[in-house]
């Protein structure tokens, strides 16, 4: 089964995370040309992929789901970064008020 994604939507970290994601059911190859991620996806035990409808629509989630957690990690860095600090502080780095 084939599936391809365009790099302008959807970047190579979330695809290989997606990968990640999903190698307990399958194996994937990776191919990239032209902005455009190609998977060849293949179930783990060999056997033929029967539901292409819903292995489709799993990565396709799968692919939302990552870019909003990789939307919400960049839009939180700051404020991670500050509970951090203040968690190995020995001053309080926020005002009391």
């Amino acid at each position: 089964m084939i599936i391809t994604i365009n790099l302008d939507l959807f970047n190579l970290d979330i695809v290989k995370n997606v990968i990640y994601r999903n190698s307990g059911k399958y194996s994937f190859n990776l191919d990239i040309a032209n902005k455009i991620v190609t998977l060849n996806i293949k179930l783990l035990d060999g056997s033929v992929i029967v539901d292409k409808d819903e292995v489709e629509r799993e990565i396709s989630r799968d692919l939302i789901d990552q870019s909003l957690r990789q939307s919400v990690r960049e839009e939180t860095k700051d404020i991670r970064k500050l509970i951090i600090a203040q968690a190995f502080s020995n001053t309080d780095l926020l005002d009391d008020e």
